[in-house]
């Protein structure tokens, strides 16, 4: 299964955290955030370098994800500093991630650790 994420890496050396908030990633993030199907945003800021993560809703194609964020980027790219290098834009490989988190619960699993506790608790 291929999940919809796209990742994105801008870097300005020198860079404070703060001034790329500003200058790099409130600009990319406001053309990212009129695209279909978008699920989230997940920026991440550190002296020099910003990482954006997009998340799609899964019926969102990888492909028209990945093409539509280079396109946003694009947009983007005249409104940022000028030193800066073209950031780039990758499809998240998911393998090896997992697909699948559950959680399960059953009230006789509850009942019977309550039950053993209790009769551990008498006998001892």
């Amino acid at each position: 299964m291929d999940l919809p994420t796209i990742n994105i890496s801008a870097s300005l050396e020198g860079t404070a955290p703060s001034q790329l908030e500003n200058e790099v990633a409130r600009k990319i993030e406001d053309k990212l955030t009129s695209l279909s199907k978008l699920d989230h945003i997940t920026t991440k800021i550190t002296d020099g370098s910003v990482s954006i993560s997009v998340t799609f809703k899964l019926e969102k194609d990888p492909q028209a994800a990945l093409s539509e964020v280079r396109n946003a980027v694009d947009s983007a790219r005249a409104d940022l500093p000028g030193e800066m290098a073209a950031p780039t834009v990758s499809k998240n490989d998911a393998a090896g991630s997992a697909l699948l988190t559950y959680t399960a619960k059953s009230r006789w699993i509850c009942e019977n650790r309550a039950r053993r506790a209790a009769v551990t608790a008498c006998s001892g």
